[in-house]
């Protein structure tokens, strides 16, 4: 059942912006939505999955399978 989860599913930043970590605040900030809503999240999105992997102390807010920490 995904009610109350926020499904992440595209990370987009336009060419001419990319670069300046644009994208980790996209995630970051959908990442405080979910809890400041008490939310789950589905990250399809890869690249919210790699951040998930780099910001292991949000891993709390995934449903289902949690990404793994590289090594």
């Amino acid at each position: 059942d995904a009610a109350g989860d926020l499904v992440l599913v595209h990370t987009e930043v336009p060419p001419a912006l990319r670069g300046r970590g644009l994208a980790d605040r996209l995630a970051a900030a959908a990442l405080d939505y979910a809890r400041a809503h008490h939310l789950a999240i589905v990250p399809v999105c890869p690249f919210v999955k790699k951040y998930l992997t780099r910001h292991p102390g949000d891993q709390s807010l995934v449903r289902g399978e949690r990404p793994t920490t590289p090594s």
